[in-house]
């Protein structure tokens, strides 16, 4: 972790702990490890990205369907997108 970087890398050690983030959108695919879930992000952008189910605490089914992810896979798809 930098001073710049809000967040650190790796495990969690609560003392740093990013809080769970909900999305709303599609379910599109589940394999047995993993869904693959179509979503608006921050910026209204569409996108489609891969979360392990190590990583959802919750699924509902509904419309919109919603996961909620934790939040520190979230941040790290953020930085992939130049959202960071």
């Amino acid at each position: 972790m930098t001073a710049n970087d809000p967040f650190p890398t790796g495990k969690a050690t609560g003392k740093f702990s990013i809080p769970p983030v909900t999305l709303e959108g599609t379910l599109v695919r589940e394999t047995e490890k993993a869904v693959l879930f179509k979503f608006l992000d921050e910026d209204e952008v569409e996108r489609s990205e891969w979360f392990p189910f190590s990583q959802i605490t919750e699924i509902h089914h509904g419309e919109p369907n919603s996961i909620i992810v934790s939040g520190w896979i979230y941040a790290e798809k953020q930085k992939a997108w130049g959202g960071f």
